[in-house]
């Protein structure tokens, strides 16, 4: 994808799912990639998995504000700079994710309707970061919603 070539991109929560779709989407497009997540066997994998990347990992919780810097640290040491932070780490919910707090939700699921074909793979959102990445320089990306097609708005 144009503009992605040759960027520093660190990937927070880049072991597993969404983080690892992007590190392998961005890999592809030639970005220079410094991932970090909490599982070093998962990111010595992903890492092997990429023969031909320019990506290098390391060991970090983004609750630890010392561990994020080291990994910023590390991409400045290795490339000079970084060209975007993608923090793909963690969630906060504020409720159970079984107690929704969507009304349209609670009902869709109290009639036991099937889910299948509904969500969001991994690279869909992969695809959507690259997107905003490879946007030009006079062009920011803001904020970017994401939902299946098949939901309900």
């Amino acid at each position: 994808m144009a503009n992605i070539e040759g960027k520093v991109v660190i990937i927070m929560g880049a072991s597993s799912g969404i983080g690892e779709a992007t590190a392998k989407k961005l890999a592809q497009d030639g970005a220079k990639l410094v991932i970090a997540a909490r599982r070093e066997d998962r990111l010595k994998a992903l890492v092997e998995s990429l023969p031909n990347a320019e990506i290098s990992y390391a060991v970090a919780d983004v609750s630890n504000k010392e561990e994020v810097q080291a990994v910023i640290d590390l991409a400045v040491e290795q490339y000079g700079r970084v060209d975007v932070l993608y923090n793909n780490a963690g969630v906060m919910p504020t409720a159970p994710l079984s107690e929704t707090r969507f009304p349209e939700t609670q009902e869709w699921l109290k009639n036991n309707q099937s889910t299948e074909g509904f969500g969001l793979k991994s690279s869909d959102i992969a695809d959507a970061v690259a997107y905003a990445i490879s946007t030009p320089e006079t062009v920011a990306v803001s904020e970017i919603m994401i939902r299946p097609t098949k939901q309900v708005i």
